[in-house]
């Protein structure tokens, strides 16, 4: 009998063949018939409450679907750890590049300069930039003290084996952000049947978020693309593409520089 060791085995990859051939299928190598492209204004600032919103001249907007936090069915709220989540800002913005519009057309290429004549106006508020400026808690954003969660482990006598220790180190350690090199930026499509309610059709890998996200608008079912590697951050991709009252196909995608 053949025994097959797992552990110190090179296991071929599902998915590597078609990767390394161009046969696998991204967001981008999908194309339905009148699908509208999406994009997303997003605040240029850290945190501020929405004063008056402007749509700049020299755009036929009659020619573009224009979403607000307003046009959401359902509850505006990408589904996380907690509920805190909007998926358009409504009548504040809580962090720099929340989205506040999202703007379809079918000409993708309109898209750019419609997002650039939008402007925002903004009465600003406190902001915190930095763990040591939330600790000081000369503004509060958050509870009473700043604190999202807090967690407390106990376990054995700590202060004895303090005492038996031949050496303590103690400091403060600081790690930068880490970000993945994913092989296509975040995206999404969503296709409305009136039988079948959405299909959703993504790169991404939360299926727990996207259903969360899909179900509070309407009936969604979901078809797994390639994944593309990246991790974090990826839970707006799905409820931007379930968002909108259009009924028809919409693919909505980050640019590599915004993604």
């Amino acid at each position: 009998m053949t025994v097959h060791h797992i552990v110190g085995a090179a296991v071929p990859r599902k998915e590597g063949w078609d990767k390394v051939t161009g046969a696998a299928r991204y967001v981008d190598d999908m194309i339905l018939p009148g699908m509208l492209h999406g994009a997303t204004v997003r605040s240029t600032v850290a945190r501020g409450k929405i004063k008056k919103i402007k749509f700049g001249a020299g755009i036929s907007w009659n020619e573009y679907v224009v979403v607000s936090a307003k046009d959401i069915p359902g509850k505006n709220c990408i589904a996380l750890i907690l509920d805190d989540q909007p998926c358009l800002a409504a009548e504040t913005v809580n962090h720099a590049e929340e989205p506040i519009l999202l703007l379809a057309h079918t000409d993708r290429h309109k898209l750019r300069k419609a997002v650039e004549v939008i402007s925002i106006e903004y009465e600003a508020l406190p902001s915190v930039h930095t763990l040591d400026e939330s600790e000081q808690r000369s503004a509060i954003i958050w509870g009473t003290d700043n604190t999202f969660k807090s967690f407390l482990v106990e376990k054995g006598d700590v202060d004895a084996l303090w005492k038996e220790a031949a050496h303590i180190v103690e400091g403060e350690y600081f790690t930068g952000a880490q970000e993945q090199l994913y092989i296509e930026n975040n995206g999404m499509i969503a296709a409305f049947d009136p039988e079948n309610g959405v299909t959703v059709w993504g790169s991404l890998h939360d299926r727990g978020a996207r259903r969360a996200a899909g179900d509070e608008v309407r009936p969604s079912r979901e078809n797994d693309l390639r994944p593309h590697g990246r991790h974090g951050r990826n839970d707006q991709a799905p409820s931007f593409a379930n968002a909108p009252s259009y009924r028809g196909e919409q693919r909505w995608k980050d640019s590599r520089r915004r993604d």
